[in-house]
């Protein structure tokens, strides 16, 4: 329960800095600058490749007019160059931008400079040559003509000029107004779809391994349905928060293809758990997997097959490792003899397989953060470096959890001990917990900040 505590104040913390890796690096001028020269581009660089998005780039005049310049992308997808029609001087300037992540995530933010080069007046053109005035009729107080121009030129008339922008209301953004609706919907949705996900998983997956009694009392319990259940709930909540964010178009890109084979899978998996229908669960498991190729850092960083391949072997022995954890729960603790009777030798052969579920774990996950970092104090100074951190403390917790059943509880339980099986229990239940926390805390990595 500690454990847990602990893990919902580090979510809470880092929650509001849940975005994509790409983030604002720098511009020209930058921000905060006071620069003493008319301003006709100004250049914005980001930590990685993004494009346009929603209203793109938008610059603030001195006098309040909201400016849409040109926009020309550099080669490398990180450098925009704005090119104003006009030159800008004399006053602050604002820059606000929202652009798509390489991993096809939303991001804003504004800045802002001062130039104090003023603007030159350009000299009125003289009125054109009206030849002899002598000639010119008089105009008299009833001419129409003269009433129709005094009456367009009248300030009652004439059009309304639309009032001039503040910088400050021109600067805020979603970004600086903390944890949005569309924040909390989507980590939500994640939070679901991802631990229920991975546990019904790699509970199918062993169940497709397993033979005899244990395999046939095991698939009548309905909990790999609810989970699979669950996990297709919160694919939909996810969906739900891209409506919210007003950014339902990006669906139709990677982030829905994610969402789809979560959902699909999922759907799969509880299909296929309910009707005993083996392939079925491992066709939606498969899918499962699959989703997080296409949602993360995995579609920005890197080689895409290399950190592809190892996001699937991270995440399917993640998966494997929770899932026969639950297992071995709901055998420890099944009211059926029979089915409890198989709990040494189930112990005993998952203790193999988590080790080995353990080292791919590792393994994976190290690559996995050589590719996203850009260096290595990425990790204590990024927001998706100390999420990082938190996930791997309670891996460490989870570690020692299960270095402690297999080393003393496991061989306990061959001897069958009778205390054996309720301490092996306990720590199963705590150990699930605390792995439905690491699951959580992967949520929010998925779209880690930087």
């Amino acid at each position: 329960m500690a454990a847990l505590a602990i893990a919902i104040v580090a979510v809470l913390a880092l929650a509001p800095n849940a975005h994509a890796h790409t983030a604002f690096e720098s511009s020209d001028p930058s921000d905060g600058a006071t620069i003493e020269r008319l301003v006709n581009s100004i250049t914005v660089t980001f930590t990685g490749a993004a494009e346009p998005a929603g209203e793109g780039f938008q610059v603030l005049a001195p006098d309040g007019r909201i400016l849409s310049p040109h926009v020309e992308v550099g080669d490398d997808e990180r450098t925009f160059t704005l090119t104003l029609d006009s030159p800008l001087g004399d006053g602050a300037i604002g820059v606000r931008w929202s652009v798509r992540a390489g991993d096809a995530h939303p991001i804003e933010g504004a800045f802002s400079f001062t130039t104090t080069a003023p603007v030159p007046t350009a000299l009125p053109e003289p009125p054109p040559d009206s030849g002899d005035s002598a000639s010119a009729p008089p105009v008299t107080d009833d001419d129409p003509a003269e009433s129709a121009l005094t009456e367009i030129a009248s300030p009652e008339t004439a059009p309304p000029e639309t009032a001039p922008t503040d910088l400050g209301t021109f600067l805020e953004t979603n970004e600086s107004e903390g944890i949005s609706a569309a924040d909390i919907v989507g980590f939500g949705g994640r939070a679901l779809a991802i631990p229920a996900g991975m546990l019904a998983v790699g509970a199918s997956a062993l169940l497709l391994v397993l033979t005899g009694d244990l395999l046939r009392e095991a698939r009548r319990h309905s909990w790999i349905a609810i989970a699979a259940a669950i996990a297709a709930v919160g694919a939909t909540v996810e969906t739900i928060s891209f409506f919210i964010d007003g950014a339902s178009d990006l669906l139709a890109g990677q982030p829905g293809i994610a969402i789809v084979l979560r959902l699909l899978g999922a759907l799969a998996i509880a299909a296929g758990s309910l009707g005993r229908i083996p392939p079925l669960q491992l066709g939606g498991s498969v899918a499962v997997i699959a989703s997080f190729l296409f949602d993360g850092h995995t579609v920005s960083k890197g080689n895409r097959f290399v950190t592809g391949l190892a996001d699937f072997a991270h995440v399917g022995a993640a998966s494997v490792w929770i899932g026969g954890i639950a297992l071995l729960l709901v055998v420890a603790k099944s009211a059926n003899p029979l089915l409890r009777s198989q709990l040494p030798a189930f112990a005993a052969r998952f203790s193999v397989i988590a080790s080995a579920a353990l080292a791919v774990v590792g393994l994976a996950g190290i690559a996995l953060t050589a590719t996203i970092i850009d260096s290595l104090s990425d990790i204590w100074t990024s927001t998706w470096g100390q999420t990082l951190m938190a996930k791997t403390l309670f891996v460490a917790v989870a570690v020692a959890l299960g270095a402690h059943n297999h080393f003393r509880l496991v061989p306990a339980v061959t001897r069958n001990e009778p205390e054996a099986i309720a301490r092996l229990g306990q720590t199963l239940r705590i150990e699930i917990v605390v792995l439905a926390v690491v699951a959580a805390l992967t949520a929010l990595l998925v779209v880690g900040g930087t």
